[in-house]
C-alpha cells in the first residue's frame, strides 16, 4: 500500500486556500502527505483550450500562499489534471484516507449552500470529506 495520504481541492478561492490550511495541520495530526488537487475544466460541457492563465503555475501560488511561513513543513504535492473538477476529485479520492474541500460562501445565499464541486464529492467520495466554512472576516463596528 502507499503513502497515507489527504488530498484538497484548490480553485484559488479563499475557502479552498482555507482547505489547504486545514489540510496541512491535519496531515501533521494524522503523519501522511497532503496532495493539492486542480482541474482545469470547470464544466464537462466546456471543451476547447486550457484557460489563459496557466493553471499549474497557479497552483504552485495557491500552495506558496498558504505555506508560506510559520505553515507546517509538510510536503504537498501539486497535482493538475484536465476534467470536470467533482470527477477529478472524486477519483484522487479513491487513493486518499480524506478529501479536503473548501465551503462557498460569497453572499449570505451562498454561504449557506454547498457548491456544486462539495456537493458532487460529499455524494460520491471513495473516503470521508471535510468540508471548511470560508474565513470570516473580522471588521470594526462602526462607531455613533
Amino acid at each position: 500500500m502507499g503513502a497515507r495520504m489527504i488530498v484538497v481541492g484548490v480553485d484559488w478561492s479563499r475557502s479552498s486556500l482555507g482547505a489547504v490550511r486545514w489540510a496541512l495541520a491535519e496531515s501533521q495530526r494524522r503523519d501522511c502527505e497532503v496532495e493539492a488537487v486542480t482541474a482545469w475544466q470547470a464544466d464537462p460541457l466546456v471543451t476547447g483550450p486550457p484557460p489563459i492563465v496557466e493553471p499549474g503555475h497557479r497552483l504552485s501560488q495557491a500552495v506558496e500562499a498558504v505555506c508560506g511561513p510559520g505553515a507546517p513543513a509538510v510536503p504537498v504535492r501539486e497535482v493538475l489534471l484536465p476534467g470536470w473538477a467533482p470527477e477529478v476529485l472524486e477519483e484522487r479520492s479513491r487513493y486518499a484516507e480524506l478529501l479536503v474541500l473548501g465551503r462557498r460562501g460569497y453572499t449570505r445565499l451562498t454561504g449557506k449552500l454547498l457548491g456544486s464541486v462539495t456537493a458532487h464529492c460529499v455524494q460520491h467520495a471513495h473516503c470521508p470529506v471535510a468540508i471548511v466554512p470560508a474565513p470570516v472576516e473580522h471588521r470594526p463596528e462602526p462607531l455613533g
